[in-house]
């Protein structure tokens, strides 16, 4: 029997499946089902906390106002009908999704456009039909979100190149994302600036079987984590680069520190983050580690911690551990 050919995707299909596979926000991203009058929600959702990123998309020929106009104007009615009493619903690899209305305190409303006239551009919030919980409304073209979410960047890298628009008009989609690789280079460089050399005792660091270095395959494991709560994947997703890639680096050098010499300071920590703080423990002596673990938990509630994470370094390879802060909502709430 011939196999059936798959479908092609959609524009549509495959920009969320950019987020699914490679985006940090990739546990908080999904594509909402029709509500019972036949109509969908959005093209994409992303939903930290109670942040939420709105995505609709649309594809032609028509020039860019028309087809931002029609991106715009179906938000407006999509979350009418949301204030309405319809609930946002879906689910992910990772788990399902039910959110009301009042789940949500603000929205970031991203029209994703695409064609020959496709371009990039802040739309003012006065004059909009939008509810007071939408902080900000942005079209950007579907190659752009997409380079994004190929890097592994997010809803917060998204939110801060949205910001970069305010006030500057039309932008081309080249201009776009030339901006998105210059961030995003300048941001790898800054980190990688920080290593001066790789750990060696412990094995060689492994993605796919491919042999990579300890940075790579700490960013891809803050990336693209396994096994989390509902709670820690929702921390994880609000992670943008910058904080990705400082956690590596700090875990690479401090760990390339902690070999072949004997460690007046076998526990070392560093705390992370613009104004969602998390703590980075690196240790390559667990017994210590494990006697001493009220201590760090103390000072993580001390300092706010939204999660801790904690590496324990050995001959066979390092062991890792998240903790997470649950029940509060400022250290869960992404920032628009």
């Amino acid at each position: 029997m011939t196999k059936r050919k798959a479908r092609p995707l959609t524009e549509q299909e495959a920009m969320v499946a950019q987020f699914a596979n490679f985006s940090v926000s990739a546990s908080a991203t999904f594509h909402p089902k029709l509500w019972r009058n036949g109509r969908e929600p959005a093209d994409m959702i992303v939903v930290i906390g109670r942040a939420m990123l709105f995505v609709n998309m649309t594809a032609g020929r028509s020039y860019f106002d028309d087809l931002a106009k029609h991106n715009i104007e179906q938000a407006e009615g999509r979350i009418r009908d949301w204030q309405g009493g319809l609930s946002i619903k879906g689910k992910n690899a990772f788990r399902d999704f039910s959110i009301d209305y009042n789940d949500i305190d603000a929205i970031a409303v991203v029209s994703v456009v695409s064609g020959p006239y496709a371009a990039c551009c802040d739309h003012p919030l006065p004059g909009l039909s939008l509810p007071p919980k939408a902080r900000l409304c942005t079209s950007l073209t579907t190659d752009v979100v997409e380079e994004i979410a190929k890097r592994g960047g997010g809803a917060r890298d998204i939110i801060d190149l949205c910001k970069t628009l305010v006030g500057q008009g039309q932008v081309s989609q080249d201009a776009m994302l030339d901006r998105v690789r210059s961030r995003h280079a300048q941001l790898v460089n800054t980190a990688k600036a920080q290593i001066i050399l790789e750990p060696q005792s412990m094995g060689q660091a492994m993605i796919a079987k491919r042999p990579v270095t300890w940075f790579e395959e700490f960013v891809h494991k803050l990336i693209l984590p396994r096994g989390l709560d509902n709670v820690g994947l929702s921390f994880i997703a609000d992670l943008d680069w910058s904080e990705v890639y400082n956690t590596a680096a700090f875990i690479t050098r401090t760990a390339a520190s902690m070999e072949y010499v004997v460690i007046s300071e076998p526990i070392r920590w560093s705390e992370f983050g613009r104004t969602r703080k998390f703590g980075v423990i690196v240790s390559c002596d667990s017994k210590r580690l494990a006697s001493q673990m009220n201590e760090y938990i103390s000072l993580a509630e001390k300092r706010e911690w939204r999660f801790t994470y904690v590496v324990s370094l050995s001959d066979i390879g390092p062991m890792e551990l998240f903790s997470f802060k649950e029940g509060s909502k400022l250290m869960i709430e992404t920032e628009l």
